[in-house]
């Protein structure tokens, strides 16, 4: 696996050293290639011609090889002279691979650390791996359990010494039957349980949707429930979860957002009757006081609907795609909705193929939001087209990302650009990370995900980093900014999982979590409290805020990115606009004037820092 080097010289009686031609080849390239002979260092001196030979043979092969070298005088004439080169076979150090994380409960021994050795010279079973703690305080050696699967496939469980929350490193060490050794150290961190239960109820009918909101404004989120037709409140207490408000009778929601501007959230929701004539989208209004009324005048053709601000001029519209061919846009002007307008989509989905959801997001940062119709989750082959806005029409976006059904959207890195969790390049039982590259293009990341069954994905920080972990069907995954998950123990592990949906719902910046989900086959509603040690502290409020008119009553609002104490990037922006100060009656922010966000949401303005707005009336405005 090395060079060496020869020197040798070259003379001729009739030929000065500087008119000598050397040349050198190897009669074995399996061994030493051609290109691992190099003739060089070419020196005149008294003794001819001295030339530096480096012989270096490929990888770990080992045997005979003639090395020929010939000399060449002005006069054509040659000589050869050859020498056989053994190269000796060397004992290779073995691999060990593992994660540099595992994550376990305080005062209970780790899930399994998977473990895999190998070795170019021995068989993987002829591999001894053994482990030291470097904290034998916290983790004995005797606490360590190492055991030998198949091959070269090892497993460790590490169990603490105490039942406080506490971190260890562990050295594990792989040795051949030569004594050569390779080292892995793993970071061992015993954390308290991050989801213990709160408050469930065992329903006759599972729940379809789960959402959380502050709908009267107390700075205390509600749980909006779909379930039986029914649209409901329920206000979690410690064991139980009571029923507030009923809000509407519907089928499921769509979107939630402050579709009139008076700082209170209304929702948009649908009914499906399976007859087109009979089914429709409408507005459900918040009058206050947990009493909501359907907004006279605010029904739709039905489809998957969505709220968000088309022409940019503040007020929240109404989109529907009444068909993977067919999206229409009604425009809120204040005063109520106008005729739907119209815009055709052309994609790889056939006109009969049925749209599941309608999805907004801006993920090139232009300030325009891309879009992206998602097939049934119970559609043989989910596709997800994603199209973007030209000035006059929607164009699909034919990079092969623009494809993939997508299962959760989020800043994984940090870098200021969402990134996608979807199906993988080449199946779509497998899912991957596909790392946002900025202009609408995206680069799947390694490894792949199982993924069977279509399984419940939800995004969030539990862990109070500032690093977004995700809800896997069951199981719990706390994530790093480099796209890896390490899988930590949970609560759920024997619960099926339906819907779910985190949110913060007693502000004590710590992640909770809602579930509708099965447990000894009874569907069971369920809030569980976050118990994470760390606290997540709000980001500092944008500085350097700017506005500069850029039409006819338009302005571009700017600001300079925000900083916040858990994380380095990865922050969405809320944009306020209002006619006096405080006020939010041209755009909503969808939160209380101190900035408590009372919807759980990316802001307004996406990862952007900039919005622009249009349609300004002459006047004073002010904007937050």
């Amino acid at each position: 696996d090395t060079t060496t080097n020869i020197m040798f010289y070259v003379r001729d009686d009739r030929t000065s050293p500087n008119n000598l031609h050397v040349q050198a080849a190897s009669s074995n390239p399996v061994l030493i290639p051609q290109s691992g002979v190099r003739l060089s260092d070419f020196t005149a001196t008294d003794q001819g011609l001295r030339v530096k030979l480096s012989l270096t043979p490929l990888t770990n092969q080992f045997g005979d090889a003639t090395i020929t070298i010939t000399a060449t005088d002005r006069g054509g004439l040659s000589a050869s002279r050859f020498f056989v080169a053994t190269v000796i076979p060397v004992n290779d150090s073995p691999a060990i691979t593992a994660a540099e994380t595992l994550l376990g409960l305080a005062g209970a021994p780790s899930p399994p650390l998977p473990i895999q050795v190998s070795d170019l010279e021995s068989s993987a079973d002829q591999l001894v791996v053994t482990g030291r703690s470097l904290a034998p305080t916290i983790v004995p050696e005797s606490n360590l359990a190492l055991t030998h699967g198949s091959g070269g496939n090892w497993n460790l469980v590490v169990t603490p010494a105490t039942a406080e929350p506490a971190q260890a490193q562990i050295e594990l060490t792989v040795t051949d039957p030569e004594g050569a050794q390779a080292k892995r150290t793993v970071n061992v961190l015993f954390q308290r349980e991050l989801l213990t239960p709160f408050g469930s109820a065992v329903d006759d009918a599972r729940a379809n949707q789960l959402l959380w909101a502050d709908f009267n404004g107390d700075r205390r989120m509600e749980l909006l429930i779909s379930r039986s037709g029914s649209l409901i409140l329920r206000q979690p207490q410690p064991d139980r979860l009571p029923q507030l408000a009923f809000v509407a009778t519907a089928d499921g929601f769509d979107d939630l957002g402050d579709v009139d501007n008076d700082g209170d959230l209304d929702l948009l929701v649908h009914v499906n009757t399976g007859n087109v004539t009979s089914s429709r989208v409408f507005v459900v209004r918040n009058l206050g006081g947990f009493r909501f009324e359907q907004m006279p005048g605010a029904v739709f053709t039905p489809g998957a609907a969505r709220f968000a601000d088309f022409d940019l001029d503040g007020r929240l519209d109404v989109w529907v795609a009444e068909s993977a061919t067919n999206l229409v846009v009604y425009r809120n002007t204040g005063a109520g909705f106008e005729v739907g307008r119209h815009f055709a989509l052309k994609s790889s989905l056939p006109d009969s193929a049925s749209v599941g959801s309608l999805t907004l997001m801006d993920f090139d940062a232009d300030g325009r939001d891309e879009l992206v119709l998602a097939t049934p989750d119970s559609a043989p082959l989910r596709s997800d087209p994603v199209f973007r806005w030209t000035g006059d029409g929607f164009v699909a976006i034919t990079n092969f990302w623009a494809s993939r059904a997508i299962h959760a959207i989020a800043d994984f890195d940090q870098d200021g650009l969402p990134d996608l969790f979807a199906d993988d390049v080449g199946s779509s039982t497998l899912l991957a990370f596909w790392r946002n590259q900025g202009g609408l293009e995206f680069l799947q990341t390694v490894p792949t995900w199982s993924n069977p069954g279509r399984l419940t994905t939800v995004v969030a920080d539990f862990d109070g980093d500032g690093v977004t972990d995700m809800l896997f069907s069951n199981s719990l995954y706390l994530g790093s900014r480099d796209f890896t998950f390490a899988r930590i123990q949970s609560p759920l592990a024997n619960a099926n999982v339906a819907v779910a949906a985190p949110a913060d719902f007693d502000g004590d910046g710590v992640m909770d979590i809602a579930l509708s989900m099965s447990l000894t086959n009874l569907p069971t509603l369920a809030v569980y409290r976050g118990g994470s040690r760390t606290t997540n502290r709000p980001p500092a409020s944008p500085p350097n805020l700017r506005a500069q008119i850029v039409g006819t009553h338009a302005v571009m609002l700017s600001w300079d990115r925000a900083t916040d104490p858990e994380q380095s990037g990865g922050l969405t922006y809320n944009v306020r606009v209002g006619t006096a100060p405080g006020l939010a009656d041209v755009i909503s922010p969808m939160s209380l004037p101190d900035g408590f966000r009372m919807v759980v949401k990316h802001g307004n303005a996406g990862w952007s820092s900039n919005r622009l707005l249009t349609a300004l009336q002459p006047g004073r405005t002010y904007y937050a």
